[in-house]
């Protein structure tokens, strides 16, 4: 998870180069509001404007950092060997409207956070429309709703 949180890192600072703040949700910001340490975390997931997306690219090229864009899914996947950080595009999945909440520290990943009831919200709307792990994301709304 070290590692993770220290490849997540070094994506945004270099987001903030680029004066692009992004905004943190998913797995790592459910296991900041929930407290729950047993929670698995894949990637960091971010929301971004997707209108940056090649921008972004453009400069994770200079620096040697594989990325790859997906038209289809409004995602732009930056990899380091087995480790991802995903920026997902605000303007697709949340139409451009977020909650967003404080500043936060998750080891050594500082970065804004979804505000919590943004982050409900996305649960909600995924356990009732999502085909793939509906009971995951019910397990998640139901530990930030404690």
């Amino acid at each position: 998870m070290k590692s993770l949180i220290k490849f997540g890192q070094e994506i945004v600072n270099i987001l903030d180069s680029l004066e692009i703040e992004p905004i943190l949700y998913g797995s790592l910001a459910y296991r900041y509001y929930s407290k729950d340490k047993k929670t698995k975390v894949n990637d960091v997931d971010m929301l971004v404007r997707e209108k940056y997306f090649e921008e972004i690219q453009r400069e994770l090229r200079k620096r040697k950092i594989k990325s790859r864009y997906s038209r289809k899914w409004h995602v732009l996947q930056i990899f380091n060997g087995k480790l991802l950080v995903e920026l997902d595009s605000v303007d697709f999945w949340q139409k451009g409207r977020v909650e967003v909440g404080k500043k936060v520290n998750i080891g050594g990943l500082k970065v804004k956070v979804i505000s919590l009831g943004g982050l409900r919200k996305i649960y909600r709307k995924s356990v009732k429309e999502c085909t793939k792990n509906p009971k995951d994301y019910k397990k998640k709304l139901e530990g930030l709703e404690k």
